[in-house]
């Protein structure tokens, strides 16, 4: 009996197309024309008996191929389908370490060549003056029509955008190929988070264009404000649960770190200003800052050193950069801070960190809200609130046994409700209700 084996196995192609289509990386257990797995093979006689299944193909859409959370969290439901029923197929707008990731997990990606001004103009800047310049217009409508083109080639089941810019494209492309759409939301839909035209565009598209709307959390899919006809769904971003290390006490100095892109919203000002005054009253500890900034966020960065050399505070703090493992970037913590000061529509990081058997102090608000409970599994503190963070740090530091403890409620938390062979069948759920419309 054989289980999974492909008759049939693809060409690796490369090179640009007539359609300006790059295809690469494709992988054995995949194939561009006719995808089906041996499911059972019984000898009779000198016969064999087959039984063959086609899988069901899913055409990914991301903008970008930069490692963020939104992309890490599609690299893990990817690889995490069951591949006896689903094969994936992801398209991207760049090239780069997102797009290496997947090939070296097998795989098939194409990339899809754009103008720069689709990747390059950041999702704060969309606007209404951005449609009626003629350069970004029909940048849009070459996009889209290449898109729709690529679309009908690979002739998916069902497509599933992952990022707002592949949401819009990849919606009127999925429309024109007359594909079934899943739209996966991971941003608040909000004017603090986009321009107030992008916000109302988006609500509007979110009702025409896909079949299903995804997001990452309720809070998230509240900020839709979509009819109750609309259907729609939460599929959290899952995480490996690894067994855990031996267990050992804690770094000295002690290590107390923050996790994600370095941007005014996700607070590291306000981690900097907690930590000067928790290193005063715990001098074994230091700090570390992991992550970097974006191309337009450098003034941030030097605020960040500013307010470092004002409480000097160099000799006990670090910045290790962006680094893609995160797992095990988090290991070397023994506190994670999370410290948003606009609502996380979900907490990816937060959930690691408790995955990780870590104590963990956030920002109450968004998606974080359904991951912690206050005083159970972590400590919630109220957004761009410095004392309540250093009493909440100090708390853990003062009272190990207890943040011990806690720790290990929100692991066990996590490995319930977050595991990600959970959220993987939860949209496999999802994809077989699509198909069955």
């Amino acid at each position: 009996m054989f289980f999974g084996i492909n008759l049939l196995r693809s060409t690796h192609l490369s090179g640009m197309n007539s359609d300006g289509i790059k295809d690469t990386g494709t992988q054995d257990n995949s194939t561009l024309e006719l995808n089906y797995s041996v499911v059972d093979s019984v000898n009779i006689g000198s016969h064999q008996s087959s039984t063959f299944k086609k899988l069901v193909r899913v055409l990914f859409v991301d903008h970008t191929s930069k490692l963020s959370g939104a992309e890490i969290a599609l690299y893990n439901l990817i690889v995490t389908l069951d591949n006896t029923k689903y094969l994936p197929i992801v398209v991207l707008f760049t090239d780069g370490d997102f797009a290496e990731k997947l090939r070296s997990a097998g795989v098939e990606v194409h990339i899809l060549s754009v103008q720069n001004n689709i990747v390059n103009t950041r999702k704060e800047k969309i606007g209404l003056r951005s449609l009626t310049r003629w350069s970004d217009l029909s940048a849009f409508l070459s996009t889209t029509r290449d898109l729709s083109r690529l679309i009908s080639k690979l002739n998916p089941d069902i497509v599933h955008t992952n990022s707002l810019k592949s949401d819009v494209i990849g919606g009127f492309a999925s429309k024109i190929a007359r594909k079934r759409l899943v739209w996966h939301i991971h941003d608040n839909i909000t004017p603090e988070y986009l321009p107030k035209f992008a916000v109302a565009a988006i609500k509007v598209l979110a009702r025409l264009l896909p079949n299903v709307v995804i997001a990452n959390s309720h809070a998230t899919l509240s900020t839709l404000n979509l009819p109750s006809s609309k259907a729609s769904d939460v599929i959290y971003c899952g995480v490996h649960i690894e067994p855990l290390p031996p267990e050992r006490g804690w770094h000295s100095p002690i290590r107390i770190g923050i996790v994600g892109r370095i941007a005014r919203w996700k607070g590291q000002h306000v981690f900097l200003e907690a930590a000067s005054r928790v290193h005063a009253r715990f001098p074994d500890t230091e700090f570390v800052i992991i992550g970097s900034s974006l191309f337009g966020e450098e003034s941030y960065q030097e605020e960040l050193n500013e307010i470092a050399a004002r409480n000097g505070m160099y000799s006990y703090l670090k910045y290790e950069g962006f680094r893609t493992d995160i797992s095990t970037a988090i290991s070397e913590l023994d506190i994670l801070v999370h410290a948003s000061i606009l609502p996380e529509p979900f907490g990816q990081v937060i959930v690691e960190g408790l995955a990780g058997g870590k104590p963990v102090v956030a920002t109450a608000g968004g998606g974080v809200l359904e991951i912690i409970t206050n005083g159970e599994t972590g400590y919630l503190v109220p957004m761009n609130d410095i004392d309540a963070m250093v009493s909440s740090i100090c708390d853990i530091l003062e009272f190990p046994e207890k943040s011990k403890n806690m720790a290990t409620r929100g692991r066990v938390m996590v490995t319930e409700r977050f595991d990600l062979a959970v959220t993987a069948r939860a949209l496999e759920t999802l994809y077989t209700q699509l198909l069955n419309r």
